[in-house]
C-alpha cells in the first residue's frame, strides 16, 4: 500500500505546487500596476470572463450585464434603456412634447431656406423581431415613444418622420432584416431605410435617383463577433456580414475628413443633389453606403448620444444641401431634444411661430 501511495501523493503535492505557482505568478502580473488598479489590470481577465460567459452559455443561462439570450439564440441588448424602450415603459411625453415643437420649427427653419428635413428613427431590433423577445419580458403598454411622437404631428404637417416599423416587419418576410448577434440592422434592413428616404425626398426632389437592391451585390465575409457577442467577453458566438457593393460603375468616393473623426463625406456623378446627415451608429450600419451613390456631394455626422456630442447647423451653412436627415435608434429618439436644441441654437425662428 505504501507503494502505491506514494504516487498519488507526489502527484497532489504536484498539482497543489502547481495551482499555487499560476495563483502567486496571476498575482504578480495583475499586481504590476499597484493594488488600485488591480480589477482592471488582472492577468487575462478577459480571457476568464469570456471562458466564464461560454460555460454560463452551455449551462442554459440567458441574462448577462448587457445582454439577454432571446428565442432561437438572438442576442438582445439589455442596456441605454432598450428593453425598457421595447417595453413601453417611462413614455417620457413632455419631452416628446418638446421634440415634436422643435421638430417643426426646424423643419419651417429649413424649408424657408429651400432644404427638406427628413428624421428617421431606426427600429429597435427587438420592434422588428418581437418573436425572439423572451415570453418574460411582456410589454407594459400598447403605445409606443415613436406612436407618441407621431400622433403629435397634424394632418396639415408634412410628412417629416419616417416610420420604418411596417417596411422593415415585411422585409422580413423576404430576409432577415437584422444581425442575430448585434444590435443593427443589417445591409438588407439598410437598404430598406434607404428606399424609404430616397422615396420620401423624391416627393421633393424627382430628379433623386432610387437605386434597386438589385443593382448591388452584398458580400458575405466570413463569421466575425458583432457587438452584442463581445459584450459577453469573448469570441463567440460569431455571425457572417454584409458588404455593400455596387453592380454599376461610378466615380464614388467616401472618405473621412480627417481620418478617424466623426465626419464623414462622400461624392458622387450620380446626382446632382446635396445632402447632411446627423447619424448614429445605425448610419455606420450599411445605410450610408447605399447614401452615398444617390447625392453629389454628402456630409456624414456621427452623433455619440452618450456624450451628447450632437454637431451644430455648421455642416449645413457650409455645404447648404437640399436634404438635411437625421437619423436615430428608436431606443435613443428621447435625446433628439439635444440634437434639435442645437440645430436651432443662435437662428432667427421668432417669425416662424404660428
Amino acid at each position: 500500500m505504501q507503494l502505491t501511495g506514494r504516487p498519488q501523493i507526489r502527484y497532489s503535492a504536484a498539482f497543489v505546487v502547481f495551482v499555487l505557482g499560476v495563483f502567486l505568478y496571476v498575482m504578480a502580473r495583475s499586481l504590476s500596476g499597484g493594488w488600485s488598479g488591480f480589477e482592471a489590470n488582472f492577468y487575462e481577465r478577459k480571457t476568464l470572463v469570456a471562458a466564464y460567459n461560454r460555460i454560463r452559455l452551455q449551462m442554459g443561462d440567458r441574462v448577462f450585464p448587457q445582454v439577454v439570450v432571446g428565442r432561437d439564440g438572438w442576442l438582445l441588448f439589455n442596456s441605454d434603456g432598450n428593453l425598457d424602450s421595447y417595453q413601453n415603459s417611462n413614455l417620457l411625453t413632455n419631452r416628446l412634447e418638446t421634440i415634436h415643437r422643435q421638430i417643426v420649427l426646424l423643419d419651417r427653419y429649413f424649408k424657408a431656406r429651400g432644404i427638406t428635413l427628413i428624421v428617421v428613427v431606426a427600429p429597435n431590433k427587438e420592434t422588428i423581431y418581437s418573436n425572439k423577445v423572451p415570453s418574460e419580458i411582456q410589454k407594459l403598454g400598447d403605445e409606443s415613444r415613436l406612436d407618441l411622437l407621431l400622433q403629435m404631428f397634424s394632418e396639415s404637417d408634412p410628412p417629416i418622420v419616417i416610420d420604418l416599423r411596417k417596411p422593415l416587419q415585411e422585409a422580413r418576410a423576404d430576409a432577415q432584416v437584422y444581425y442575430k448577434t448585434d444590435t443593427h440592422w443589417n445591409a438588407y434592413g439598410a437598404y430598406v431605410a434607404y428606399r424609404e428616404i430616397l422615396i420620401r425626398a423624391s416627393q421633393v426632389y424627382p430628379d433623386l435617383q432610387l437605386l434597386g437592391l438589385d443593382q448591388f451585390g452584398l458580400k458575405e465575409t466570413t463569421p466575425v463577433t458583432l457587438d452584442l457577442a463581445r459584450l459577453l467577453g469573448g469570441d463567440f458566438p460569431q455571425e457572417s456580414m454584409f458588404l455593400v457593393q455596387p453592380k454599376f460603375d461610378s466615380n464614388t468616393y467616401f472618405y473621412r475628413i480627417p481620418p478617424y473623426s466623426n465626419i464623414s463625406i462622400s461624392t458622387s456623378d450620380l446626382s446632382q443633389r446635396k445632402l447632411v446627415i446627423y447619424h448614429d451608429s445605425f448610419g455606420d450600419a450599411s445605410l450610408n453606403a447605399y447614401l452615398k451613390y444617390s447625392f453629389k456631394e454628402a456630409i456624414y455626422v456621427r452623433n455619440a448620444v452618450s456624450e451628447k456630442g450632437f454637431a451644430s447647423t455648421a455642416w449645413v451653412d457650409t455645404v447648404e444641401p437640399d436634404v438635411v436627415v437625421i437619423e436615430i435608434a428608436e431606443r435613443s429618439m428621447v435625446y433628439l431634444d439635444y440634437l434639435l436644441s442645437k440645430l436651432l441654437r443662435g437662428k432667427d425662428t421668432l417669425h416662424l411661430l404660428p
